[in-house]
């Protein structure tokens, strides 16, 4: 309800005059959206409810998904309600992950590079050349950490309880939030030492049988 009220405003006042342009294809709504970082072996894509002016996404088994609210593509084309932020807020910002909005009617679509593990919480960055031409390039914004939950449910990052909390992942890669990891490597390495010292052990046992072969030939009698 909230982001269709934004959809009315934004269409009434259109923002900026580039906003104007683009109020047709933006009232029309999310069609869909995709996500896609560290781990996944591919994007996690949401449909909407199937109708225009649906601000709802869906996943495979029809159940509603926050990320709209969450998220909030139309910062990207200059929600006012959003606080941006000009440079990067944070030095620790973690993996990115790609976000990307297709709205009914339009040919581009909303792009997001999402920082789920970012220092105080996370943040969305607005690429510094979107195709939606609004003055909210290279712009930084935070988003709820109840996003990681969201996150989690989709199974874009990994969840952990431990005794301080909750703490997340990235999929299948060295945990960020917890000393989880998914890739090990001292599976290989044990198996590498393992089969080197097979192998030597092979070679040694070799040497040894050559070494009497040839003793028993230096010492064997003289025939009459």
């Amino acid at each position: 309800m909230r982001l269709a009220m934004k959809l009315g405003v934004m269409a009434l006042t259109g923002v900026t005059g580039v906003v104007g342009l683009a109020t047709p294809a933006i009232g029309k709504g999310i069609e869909s959206m995709a996500i896609d970082g560290p781990g996944l072996a591919e994007p996690v894509v949401l449909q909407s409810e199937g109708t225009k002016g649906a601000v709802t996404l869906l996943d495979d088994a029809g159940r509603p998904v926050d990320l709209v609210d969450e998220l909030n593509p139309w910062a990207v084309m200059g929600d006012p309600s959003v606080e941006l932020m000009r440079g990067v807020p944070v030095p620790d910002l973690g993996p990115a992950y790609e976000v990307s909005w297709r709205m009914y009617g339009a040919t581009s679509r909303v792009e997001q590079v999402l920082y789920p593990f970012a220092g105080g919480g996370p943040l969305i960055h607005i690429p510094a050349e979107p195709i939606w031409d609004y003055d909210t390039r290279d712009t930084w914004y935070r988003v709820p950490d109840t996003v990681l939950e969201t996150l989690t449910d989709l199974g874009v990052i990994a969840a952990t309880d431990s005794h301080s909390g909750r703490s997340y992942a990235v999929i299948g890669r060295t945990a960020t939030t917890s000393s989880a990891s998914g890739d090990s490597p001292w599976p290989v390495a044990v198996i590498g030492a393992t089969a080197a010292m097979a192998l030597a052990s092979v070679g040694g046992a070799v040497a040894v049988r050559r070494s009497r072969a040839r003793r028993r030939e230096r010492v064997a009698p003289v025939p009459l």
